[in-house]
């Protein structure tokens, strides 16, 4: 029989000797690597940009101006009443559907605003992504993203998904109404 006690202090020589350099290795990789590859904000917003322009997407960044423009015309579009619950109040929020905190670059974009009452804007959490547009309400954002060259230009992130949106919203809204089964096969959007 083998005696392994006298190839111990061997094997734990060797294991020291890997853990050692595989830990100087991640020193060295973490110390000159990524201490030369550090992100600025200004480069993510440059990335950012560059992603956007890739996607055939939009990215505002705006000021209190752009925002009491975006406040108005999304109260214009969705009417002053909450559209969780329906109360109306003297000082309506303008919620972000996708929260900023999460989502910066969707912060000035009107296709992800919606109009909550403030107990209504409370209770949903700065991470919760909640969506209580009904169809029409998604309908006259079209309509008004159609009309209004500085929207089209500057404040609609996603178009298209903007459209899927709507198409999904209105056809699960007759769905409810009608049933599913009888008119399945009836409208194809």
């Amino acid at each position: 029989m083998t005696d392994f006690t006298a190839q111990l202090p061997l094997h734990a020589y060797q294991a020291l000797a890997y853990i050692s350099a595989l830990g100087l290795t991640l020193l060295l990789f973490f110390a000159f690597l990524l201490s030369s590859k550090k992100i600025t904000s200004k480069d993510l917003e440059g990335r950012l940009f560059m992603y956007a322009s890739a996607k055939n997407l939009q990215i505002s960044f705006g000021t209190s101006e752009n925002w009491r423009y975006l406040r108005e015309m999304t109260f214009k579009i969705q009417g002053k009443r909450c559209l969780k619950c329906g109360k109306e109040h003297a000082s309506m929020h303008v919620d972000h559907i996708y929260p900023k905190s999460t989502y910066p670059h969707l912060e000035y974009m009107i296709d992800n605003l919606q109009v909550l009452c403030p107990e209504c804007n409370k209770k949903k959490s700065f991470t919760k992504i909640e969506d209580h547009r009904k169809p029409e309400h998604l309908m006259s954002l079209l309509r008004e993203i159609d009309s209004n060259k500085l929207l089209q230009k500057k404040y609609v992130y996603d178009k298209g998904e903007l459209l899927r949106l709507t198409k999904n919203r209105f056809k699960k809204d007759l769905d409810d109404k009608m049933g599913i089964f009888p008119m399945a096969n009836v409208f194809k959007f």
